[in-house]
């Protein structure tokens, strides 16, 4: 209901904010993912720090997510198209990071990623493709990605959640394409191996965003 501004100083001439996440363990502790690198705050984003980058040559960060059982956190960061993005992690809270990218590909547009908690398991969603495949979503379990099937080769995928409630989770998709039109919302709770058709009868099948 009502708005406070927070940190409009620190964030002036940095370009788009791209997201924006919380460490699950600790609420105090923010990190902002911009288009020139990774700013956190311990104190509730009353003073906010520049992170060291991960990769200077790949500045946008696309999305952050903090495992809620150990804090490490785990980062996309692509080129201003988004279509070589990397994926790194840190152990100590961002100070130090380390490629994970192993095995992923070199195209590939990340648009979202969560983590299972009682997992650990991290699952990321691309609109150009992991691992070669398009439209694709994959799981890492710390050390290797592993492709996913894809709902859809069709329209290109825009948004991923999970039902943490389940192990696995269920992974729900949006996918769809604006000027062309078409797309829709899948689901699958055996990790990608099937999806089923969430979006008959929806009065558009193009969908974005996830909540």
């Amino acid at each position: 209901e009502n708005w406070s501004l927070v940190a409009a100083s620190t964030f002036e001439g940095i370009g788009d904010v791209g997201t924006i996440t919380f460490d699950p363990s600790n609420s105090s502790t923010i990190y902002v993912g911009t288009a020139l690198g990774i700013y956190k705050s311990t104190d509730g984003g009353a003073a906010w720090t520049a992170l060291p980058h991960p990769n200077s040559s790949f500045k946008k960060v696309v999305a952050i997510v903090v495992n809620p059982y150990n804090s490490h956190v785990y980062c996309m960061i692509g080129g201003y198209s988004n279509q070589y993005d990397r994926f790194y992690y840190s152990e100590n809270g961002g100070q130090t990071w380390i490629n994970g990218s192993t095995n992923l590909g070199n195209q590939f547009a990340c648009v979202s990623m969560a983590i299972h908690p009682l997992s650990g398991k991290l699952y990321a969603a691309s609109q150009l493709g992991m691992m070669g495949a398009p439209n694709a979503v994959a799981s890492w379990d710390g050390s290797t990605w592993t492709h996913l099937s894809s709902p859809t080769a069709s329209y290109p995928v825009n948004d991923m959640v999970l039902d943490i409630t389940v192990t696995p989770p269920v992974i729900y998709v949006s996918a769809g394409h604006a000027y062309y039109g078409g797309g829709g919302l899948w689901s699958s709770s055996d990790e990608g191996t099937s999806w089923t058709t969430l979006h008959s009868g929806f009065p558009s099948n193009y969908l974005y965003p996830l909540m």
